[in-house]
């Protein structure tokens, strides 16, 4: 594991960003559970569609590793911000000068 400010701060910046989506998952998931909006038999429909996708994941996808290929790598760009594209560029223009 690298050593050094750069990789502390990588460490600490992951580490919010897994807090920030824990909180997000959390209020989706009790607005899914309190919502007037939604009736029981969506909220079943959502809660079954969810409990799959976990599945699909836990089953298929994490004991395949680095055999599943681009499924996991590709970003979803409806949720992709900006400023992460910008940084990623960044990043990305900086690999290519280290040499190997």
């Amino acid at each position: 594991m690298p050593q050094g400010r750069l990789a502390s701060a990588s460490a600490v910046k992951v580490q919010l960003e897994v807090e920030r989506l824990d909180d997000l998952i959390a209020t989706l998931e009790q607005e899914i559970r309190s919502s007037d909006l939604i009736t029981e038999d969506d909220r079943q429909m959502i809660w079954e569609t969810l409990d799959s996708m976990e599945r699909i994941d836990r089953e298929l996808l994490e004991p395949m590793g680095a055999k599943r290929g681009p499924v996991r790598a590709l970003v979803d760009e409806r949720t992709f911000h900006p400023l992460a594209a910008a940084e990623l560029s960044i990043t990305s223009a900086g690999q290519e000068l280290i040499p190997s």
